[in-house]
Parts: C-alpha cells; structure tokens; sequence
C-alpha cells in the first residue's frame, strides 16, 4: 500500500492486531498518557513517539551502552487494533536519514515545536511532518532502522542473524526495524489507545 506525499509515493506497512511489542522504559505510564507537566496534567502532542522492537533481546542489547540503562524495565505491549506506518525498509526508498533532507515527509525531531512538552525532541530522531500528520491521521507511526542502534547490538553478539531478524534499507544497511509510534490510534483526534501493556 502508498500514498501519495507530493511527488513522490511513501510505502505503508500495516502492523496487525495482536502484535507484541517491547520496550525499555523508565516510566511506562508517560507511553500512552504523555509526558507528565505537573498538577496532575500530561502533554501528549502530535508529534509524541514512542519507540518498540519486535524482540524482547534488542532493546536490552541496544541501549547497554548508556549509563542509565540498568534502570530501564522491559515493557511489553499488545496491538488492540492494526495500525498504518510509514515503512522506510526495503523496498522503500527512503530511509531514516532522510529526516536530514529538506522538505520531506520526516524531519528532525529536534525541529519539531515542543508544544506543551517540557523539552524539545532530539536531533537523532525522526518525526512525522504536520502535513503528514494532518493529512493521514490514521498513519501513526515509522519503520525504521537505527543505525547506532543495530551497530550496538553487532558489537556485542558475534553472530547476531542467528538471533535476530534483520532487514535492510536503501542504504544496504542491515539492522532490526524499530516501530516509532504515536500512542493513539489516529496522531490527530484524540481517540482511544491502540496499545496496552500486557
């Protein structure tokens, strides 16, 4: 499946019902509320993204290299409905750097207006464009891979393929696709959460 984003075409993936989800997570509470801002408020924007692997061995893997990451618990969530995600693995086109691009369907989450968050979004992270967003809200998220990420788990597996799934992007680099979504089931209208925690 596409849709059209100006004169280009963008691949959809629809990730079905049921799927599990894993994360590390210092607080899993802020995953499908928002951000906490006080007084018993949270911030929950558009642009709001929430990062999953399809394994529970990646994650843990991955983010060894940060001094925080023994705090972290492993959180895993279960789909309640299918939901639409832009893929930027084969045979997309495009791919994860192309947040760096003028113009484009993704850009830097760091370029993003932080609306009632506490703090912008980082420079490493892709975000979806508020035309996109505005366009398709029922397209909640990205496939990607993470280059850091997958370098990190290469590091300290020797034969990672004998444990992992990997895929490839357009830059021939092989890693696991991590799924960036929005928490609800459209990014725009406040409806009800498409995961929950199992």
């Amino acid at each position: 499946m596409e849709i059209p984003y100006r004169n280009t075409k963008l691949l959809l993936k629809t990730i079905p019902k049921d799927t599990l989800l894993f994360r590390m997570v210092q607080n899993p509470i802020d995953d499908m509320r928002g951000v906490s801002i006080g007084d018993g408020k949270r911030c929950l924007t558009p642009n709001y993204n929430v990062f999953f692997y399809p394994n529970p061995f990646a994650g843990p893997i991955a983010f060894a290299k940060y001094p925080t990451h023994k705090k972290l618990d492993m959180v895993i969530y279960k789909l309640t409905t299918d939901i639409k995600v832009i893929s930027l693995v084969k045979p997309s086109k495009y791919t994860r750097y192309t947040k760096n691009q003028p113009r484009t369907f993704i850009k830097r989450c760091s370029t993003v207006k932080k609306g009632c968050l506490p703090r912008s979004g980082t420079s490493y992270d892709p975000c979806l464009s508020d035309t996109i967003i505005k366009k398709y809200p029922d397209v909640v998220g990205i496939l990607a891979i993470s280059v850091s990420d997958t370098a990190s788990i290469k590091r300290r597996l020797k034969k990672t393929k004998r444990f992992f799934k990997f895929a490839e992007d357009a830059r021939n680099i092989p890693g696991i696709p991590e799924l960036i979504l929005h928490p609800l089931k459209q990014t725009i209208k406040k409806t009800s959460a498409k995961l929950k925690v199992c």
